[in-house]
């Protein structure tokens, strides 16, 4: 019994503090300059990791009180109701792990081809300045 109050709390105290990093992380973030797509993608991840922190004070709270339930039918459907929040807050975990994957993945490829794009206009430069003739690239050696 004691040990089923002192993990909840524990859990309770977790969801506290991860609510108030997140809380911090969006602030720093919310007064700087970022084109929409960035500012709506923080926005989301902001939303889906406070709902996921919050779920876990759920299930903290759910697990203190799961002292006082009576009957064994009860504790039963009170239990599969616990699962389920945890279950929720696992999809909400990999969705967010998807979606700052996915996020990342484009940024990498948009600094791949802007990349591309610069070493083509160096490329003309060299050629340019050096009467036609390319002169060799680090990559190419």
């Amino acid at each position: 019994m004691w040990f089923s109050i002192l993990f909840g709390l524990c859990l309770c105290g977790l969801s506290a503090i991860m609510l108030m990093r997140n809380r911090a992380a969006w602030r720093t973030v919310d007064g700087t300059e970022r084109d929409e797509g960035e500012r709506s993608f923080q926005q989301r991840q902001y939303r889906r990791r406070g709902y996921a922190t919050a779920l876990i004070g759920v299930v903290g709270l759910s697990i203190i009180l799961s002292v006082w339930v009576p009957d064994s039918t009860a504790a039963a459907f009170y239990w599969i109701g616990v699962i389920l929040l945890v279950c929720w807050m696992a999809l909400l975990a990999v969705a967010d792990l998807i979606a700052t994957r996915s996020h990342f993945n484009r940024l990498l490829q948009d600094q791949r081809d802007e990349r591309l794009v610069l070493e083509a206009e160096l490329d003309q430069i060299r050629r340019h300045q050096g009467n036609g003739q390319a002169k060799p690239s680090k990559d190419s050696q």
